[in-house]
């Protein structure tokens, strides 16, 4: 399951024939985490290999388990009658132990259950490469020792080890295909996307990753409740921001054609069930949430500095001035200045003309907008969202049209808007591109290629060089239902209605 960390017991466990209480818990599962890691740098050919192995391995398990289990179940029915006449278990509320009853067997079962589907909140990294009603299926399909002697008891154990390999195993899949995406959205440090020439895999995303688990396994001492309570906290929190993110298209992109449609009530209800098993959890232990808290904000931030970069660059030149200031800036300081400064002395500080440039880089990412018609409404609202949302400040405004006589009124209104709110907006670069041919995916991909933007994640084949802009640094509106099949494929973003 994409983004699980599943960890052995640090506990004895009890004497059964797969129990070996003295392997050593923190060093084997940092060796583990280590091997996948290394598989992963190796490609996804081979790792795919592995979890078809796994998978194979693991039904033939439970398809045998299944079976046996019907035919014990049949020919010993006072099991089930004992079952339902036992007491409900005493459960741990905020550390205090509670008799158990009704409410308290479906209030915390209940936040146990909802763990049952991780896996799911990594789907978004590999639904757009899926084919058309695939991914439909994959969440339909989410959704030992009696029977055989102790033999199959071992069977299962080793069973449930191999699966919970294959669980790192795609926790590293899905960890390359997440933060590859959010460092081509620019959330993350663009290196994190470099691939080595030798495998074509995210080595700095694997080597993070694999620090981090470690690190985790280390502070926790592989206790592998307190692990578990960790990744439920970020599961369930996954949760709710899904069905937040579904009301807020909902609410402000209601007409964008969909297969399916969530109610309003099915959305409400989700959230609160997915609230409810929060609050579960968090009585159960809430010491868990300290660790929680302490990766979340690390995370944060990171995501913090990369938004306000170009700020905080800001502030270091004007410190660097004051406490470094150059030759130039002392002479200025004091008015003795009488020659025209360098390009390393305009600062006015030591190393400031590095920081100076990579402000310049970061401020120069163009962003691309395809308009349709020459709307002021729509072209004052795409330049408010990128000066509101993205750190660039330039603004390439991209019309498709089909016949340049017949068109000729249309580009000439929309040459006339770019230079307007290039003079409206002084400190954002409004520039207009117009491209004949028919807007679609073909059309995308050859004015990628044509303005030679860079390669990226895999999902995203055909970048451009020159203009730096990945795919999803590219705009449009909210299609219409004619449109929106031929651009469903292309990847840009939608920013106005």
């Amino acid at each position: 399951m994409p983004g699980d960390l599943v960890l052995p017991r640090a506990s004895s466990p009890p004497p059964t024939a797969c129990a070996i209480s003295t392997t050593p818990i923190v060093g084997s599962t940092i060796i583990l985490l280590g091997a996948f890691a290394l598989l992963a740098v190796m490609g996804i050919s081979d790792s795919s290999r592995v979890a078809t192995a796994i998978f194979l391995h693991h039904i033939v398990v439970l398809s045998i388990l299944f079976v046996s289990s019907v035919v014990y179940g049949i020919n010993h029915p006072h099991v089930f009658r004992d079952n339902m006449h036992s007491e409900y278990p005493a459960v741990d509320f905020a550390g205090s132990m509670l008799d158990g009853n009704v409410l308290t067997a479906i209030f915390f079962g209940f936040g146990a259950s909802m763990l049952g589907i991780t896996g799911f909140e990594s789907s978004s990294n590999y639904v757009e490469e899926q084919a058309p009603g695939v991914f439909r299926k994959t969440l339909r399909n989410m959704w030992g020792v009696q029977p055989l002697g102790s033999w199959f008891e071992s069977w299962i154990c080793v069973d449930a080890f191999v699966v919970l390999c294959g669980a790192v195993l795609t926790s590293y899949v899905g960890i390359c295909g997440l933060v590859r995406r959010l460092s081509t959205d620019r959330v993350l440090p663009s290196f994190l996307a470099k691939t080595n020439k030798a495998r074509g895999t995210n080595h700095y995303i694997v080597g993070i990753y694999f620090l981090l688990s470690s690190s985790l396994v280390l502070i926790l001492n592989a206790d592998a409740t307190t692990v578990n309570g960790v990744y439920t906290y970020a599961f369930l929190g996954m949760m709710a921001l899904f069905s937040c993110a579904c009301m807020l298209l909902k609410g402000k992109r209601s007409e964008i054609p969909a297969d399916i449609h969530a109610p309003w009530a099915v959305v409400v209800i989700g959230l609160l069930m997915v609230v409810i098993a929060i609050f579960a959890n968090l009585l159960g232990d809430p010491s868990v949430l300290m660790y929680f808290a302490l990766y979340f904000v690390v995370v944060a931030f990171v995501i913090f500095i990369m938004f306000e970069r170009v700020t905080i660059l800001h502030c270091v030149l004007v410190i660097l001035r004051k406490l470094a200031p150059s030759r130039y800036g002392k002479a200025a300081a004091i008015g003795l200045a009488t020659h025209q400064p360098s390009q390393e002395e305009h600062t006015g500080a030591r190393g400031g003309h590095t920081i100076a440039r990579t402000i310049v880089s970061i401020r120069d990412a163009p962003i691309v907008f395809f308009c349709k018609v020459p709307d002021l409404t729509i072209i004052n609202k795409a330049i408010i969202y990128v000066r509101r949302n993205e750190q660039t400040l330039t603004l390439r405004i991209v019309h498709v049209f089909s016949d340049e006589e017949a068109d000729a009124p249309v580009l000439a209104s929309f040459r006339e808007m770019a230079a307007l709110f290039d003079s409206m907006y002084p400190k954002i670069r409004v520039d207009f591109v117009s491209v004949r041919g028919e807007f679609g995916p073909a059309m995308i991909e050859w004015l990628s290629r044509s303005m030679k933007v860079p390669f990226g994640p895999a999902m995203i084949e055909w970048l451009s060089r020159s203009m730096k802009v990945p795919r999803n640094m590219m705009f449009i509106t909210q299609p219409d239902f004619l449109s929106a099949e031929r651009v469903s494929t292309v990847g840009v973003r939608v920013i106005t209605a």
